[in-house]
């Protein structure tokens, strides 16, 4: 072989060498591109993208990515009692009832695809709404409406409980009766819970009856009070969605009404009246009482979800009417 031939036949190698050389690079840089889009989110990132491209008119709404606004059901039951708290108890202990609806409260919520941003509550209550029974370091963080605040995701959750508080306007007990109007006008929920102070206070005032709703009654001014709000609140302008909470039985109410039979109804009558009352001026109602829900005269219940008095939740008690109420506005929306 010639010395030309040898030096052509190198060049040769050389230059399939070369080309071999480029190709595994380009095969390399593509293969570490694609790598690094998967390794950083690229997916993510394009769907977020599309998330931003507004949507044509004629698409459906059920296409639309990202959380769906609070449209409220127009034909969602307003009573969520359909038996007595008798009937309930004969079919489970409260302890037992509580926990099973806490355990669908959390999947309600886990579930939970509602935007609630925008949203703002106000909350009318007593002391079971300020967050009494809890340390005082612990009230901002465990009262139940601050809670619900957390697990809604909403813009606010203003908290009207005072303590000692009744619905009925009795003196010296900053009655609800008489506060309802410093509720903000921007609330899109308003949330009152109230009557278990009325039933510990009988001696001072008449039930009177949902029937007659006389002045000066729990019924005359439980019935004015809730005519007061939904006038003020739910009008052509904004839409207020109303809910009374029906306070859970009270082991407290309960033996002042076997001290004193005499004078002393049982609170299964403010139960009810509550039940009639709130549904005729325009409240759903969530009702602890009948539902058997945080029931202090349950052993179990009174152990594990109440302060030391049987009136006010520990944290777990509180954290458990929180979820619940939470699970509950949750399934009033479509």
């Amino acid at each position: 072989m010639t010395e030309n031939s040898k030096k052509r036949r190198k060049n040769k190698i050389i230059t399939r060498m070369m080309i071999f050389l480029c190709f595994s690079v380009i095969i390399l840089l593509v293969v570490l591109i694609v790598f690094i889009l998967k390794d950083t989110g690229g997916e993510e990132h394009i769907q977020a993208v599309y998330e931003d491209i507004p949507m044509q008119d004629n698409e459906s709404e059920d296409i639309k990515q990202g959380p769906r606004q609070v449209i409220w059901k127009e034909n969602y039951p307003v009573l969520d009692s359909t038996r007595t708290l008798k009937e309930n108890e004969a079919i489970r202990s409260s302890y037992d009832e509580t926990m099973e609806r806490y355990e669908q409260a959390k999947k309600i919520i886990e579930e939970n695809n509602i935007d609630f941003f925008d949203i703002k509550i106000t909350v009318l209550g007593d002391s079971l709404t300020d967050g009494m029974g809890l340390e005082d370091y612990e009230k901002a963080e465990y009262n139940w409406p601050s809670q619900l605040q957390r697990i809604l995701g909403c813009k606010e959750v203003v908290n009207m409980g005072i303590i000692g508080s009744t619905v009925e306007n009795l003196k010296d007990r900053d009655p609800m009766y008489l506060r309802w109007k410093n509720i903000p006008d921007d609330s899109d929920i308003i949330i009152v819970m109230g009557g278990t102070n009325d039933a510990l206070n009988q001696e001072f005032y008449d039930i009177g009856s949902p029937e007659e709703r006389a002045e000066n009654t729990f019924c005359g001014d439980l019935s004015e009070m809730l005519r007061g709000i939904r006038s003020t609140y739910q009008t052509e302008d904004h839409y207020c969605k109303l809910i009374y909470i029906n306070p859970p039985m009270s082991g407290i109410s309960a033996a002042y009404q076997a001290m004193r039979p005499d004078e002393f109804l049982e609170q299964k009558e403010y139960a009810q009246a509550i039940n009639e009352i709130a549904v005729s001026e325009g409240f759903e109602v969530i009702d602890l009482f009948n539902n058997n829900i945080l029931n202090s005269c349950d052993g179990d219940t009174y152990e594990k979800l109440y302060n030391i008095d049987g009136l006010h939740f520990n944290k777990d008690g509180y954290t458990m009417m929180a979820n619940y109420i939470a699970s509950q506005i949750i399934l009033r929306i479509e």
